[in-house]
């Protein structure tokens, strides 16, 4: 069986309340690609999913973000959800984390309303971000540039618009992170 991302430790930057969708499958398919998978968060023990509706499945949390250093991974993924996005977005150490993957091109996947996490973080100007309306405010002044389109791949950054883009970004995940470009950039 082709293990592309055999040999790649890949971040996943969530709290309780994350979107399951953006979560699950991803996960699964890092997991089955070859990729050592480790759950972040802001608290330790688990971290529950949001789902259609209400709360979905509990994931246990490797390590505490206060704790994790951003150049210990290769990759870093963030699903959106509201709840999630809203526990992380007031703390410190997730703008470090993400800021490492930015400032060291590193690939990094950020999906839906997570961009409320990337918009904190400098160096954005001149990326290509796919962003819906609701969110554009936060990066206008950042320079970046705003593509209408469900899923942006742009050099070492992938961003989706919609929480309903989970197929999309899975079809475009494996190329990415395996995409040899794009390791040799953060190398």
């Amino acid at each position: 069986m082709n293990k592309p991302l055999a040999g790649k430790k890949i971040a996943i930057l969530a709290a309780s309340g994350f979107n399951e969708n953006e979560f699950t499958e991803p996960h699964r398919q890092m997991t089955l690609a070859g990729a050592e998978v480790k759950i972040i968060s802001a608290g330790q023990g688990l971290v529950n999913g949001w789902g259609a509706k209400g709360w979905g499945h509990y994931y246990p949390v490797d390590f505490a973000i206060a704790e994790t250093i951003g150049a210990d991974y290769d990759m870093l993924y963030i699903p959106g959800g509201d709840r999630s996005i809203s526990k992380l977005e007031s703390n410190p150490h997730c703008r470090r984390i993400i800021s490492t993957f930015i400032d060291g091109r590193r690939p990094l996947v950020v999906c839906s309303d997570a961009i409320k996490l990337l918009a904190q973080c400098d160096n954005l100007t001149g990326y290509r971000m796919a962003i819906s309306p609701e969110f554009a405010d936060l990066v206008a002044d950042k320079g970046v540039i705003i593509e209408d389109a469900a899923v942006i791949r742009d050099t070492h950054l992938m961003t989706s618009s919609s929480k309903d883009a989970a197929s999309e970004i899975l079809e475009n995940l494996t190329d990415h992170f395996s995409d040899e470009e794009i390791i040799s950039l953060a190398a």
